[in-house]
């Protein structure tokens, strides 16, 4: 776990983009901008990268003066080969039942189905299709 103070963080916030922050903390990029709100941090804009690596030079605007106390924001590291994206662990546990414990199989060859019949005959497939991409 590591402290930062208000400077830092806009420090943090205006030598790194919010992506890269948020694969070395366990904090998404969103999470981070709204960790630089509550603490009256000014963010950059969007596409103030881009513009940077196109060669512009951007005014950094200054860290405003305020009367406020903040507490201190606690990040944790991200364990080096973490995954920054969770799967949804209903996703997963939903792909699991299909797969393994589906009571039936709708046969290949109906004779006059009805939609509804079809559409998870459809939704069948792709559940249990090893070429189907993850959720």
């Amino acid at each position: 776990m590591i402290t930062f103070t208000r400077e830092e963080i806009y420090r943090i916030v205006w030598e790194t983009p919010m992506t890269l922050i948020a694969k070395k903390y366990i904090i998404s990029d969103v999470g981070f901008r709204k960790l630089c709100i509550r603490m009256d941090v000014p963010v950059p804009k969007r596409g103030q990268w881009a513009k940077i690596q196109a060669g512009y030079k951007l005014k950094q605007p200054v860290l405003p003066v305020t009367g406020k106390i903040y507490k201190p924001a606690v990040l944790e590291e991200r364990p080096a080969g973490a995954p920054v994206k969770k799967v949804c662990q209903l996703k997963i546990h939903t792909r699991k039942i299909a797969s393994e414990k589906l009571p039936f199989r709708v046969p290949d060859r109906l004779v006059r189905p009805e939609p509804v019949t079809l559409a998870a005959r459809e939704s069948l497939k792709r559940l249990t299709d090893p070429n189907f991409p993850a959720w």
